[in-house]
C-alpha cells in the first residue's frame, strides 16, 4: 500500500489530491484583502451619503425660499409670502411657507418636512425661526431682511442667504 505523500496528497492543499488548488494561507490572505476593501468602500460610501443628504436639504431650503419668493412678486392671494423653520419638535423639523406679514397671522401654510440629520445655525437669520416670525418677502417687490443660514453635517458647512433685495445665494 502506498502512503499519502507517495499518491501526490499534500496535506496542506484543498479542492483536488492531485495538489492543485490553494493553500490555507493564499486563501486568508485573499479573505483579508477583500475585508479591507470591502470597509474602505462602506466608509467612502456613508460619506458620500452625508454629503448627498446636506446638499439635498440645501437644495430642498433654497426651492422653498425661491417658492415663497416668487408668490410674492406673483401678487399670489395680494399677499406678501414668507418662509420660517419650525423646529417645536427637533425630532420633526418642519419648514413653512406661509401667506402674510408674519408666520404668527398666517392665513395659508404649507408645511414641508426637513432633514433633522443636517444641523441648522440661525444666528445669521435669528428671524427665520417661526417663533421669531419668518422670513417675509414682500409683494411685488420680493424685497426682505439679510439673513444667513448656515447647514452643517460632518465637517461641510454649506452657506444660504438673502439680501434686502431678496436675492437668495447658495
Amino acid at each position: 500500500m502506498k502512503s499519502k505523500l507517495e499518491l501526490g496528497f499534500t496535506p496542506y492543499r484543498f479542492f483536488s489530491k492531485s495538489g492543485k488548488g490553494f493553500t490555507m494561507i493564499e486563501i486568508l490572505v485573499a479573505i483579508g484583502i477583500l475585508t479591507i476593501l470591502v470597509g474602505i468602500g462602506l466608509l467612502m460610501s456613508m460619506d458620500v451619503y452625508r454629503g448627498y443628504s446636506r446638499r439635498s436639504e440645501q437644495d430642498t431650503l433654497v426651492n422653498i425660499l425661491q417658492r415663497a419668493r416668487s408668490r410674492a412678486m406673483s401678487n399670489v392671494r395680494q399677499s406678501a409670502w414668507g418662509v420660517c423653520y419650525d423646529n417645536s419638535d427637533p425630532s420633526e423639523p418642519n419648514y413653512v411657507i406661509f401667506s402674510g406679514g408674519s408666520y404668527g397671522s398666517a392665513l395659508i401654510k404649507d408645511i414641508l418636512p426637513a432633514n433633522p440629520a443636517v444641523v441648522m445655525d440661525f444666528s445669521g437669520a435669528p428671524s427665520f425661526l417661526c417663533s421669531a416670525g419668518g422670513i417675509v418677502f414682500q409683494q411685488l417687490t420680493g424685497n426682505t431682511s439679510a439673513m444667513t443660514v448656515n447647514m452643517t453635517q460632518g465637517p461641510i458647512t454649506s452657506v444660504i442667504s438673502t439680501n434686502v433685495e431678496g436675492t437668495i445665494v447658495w
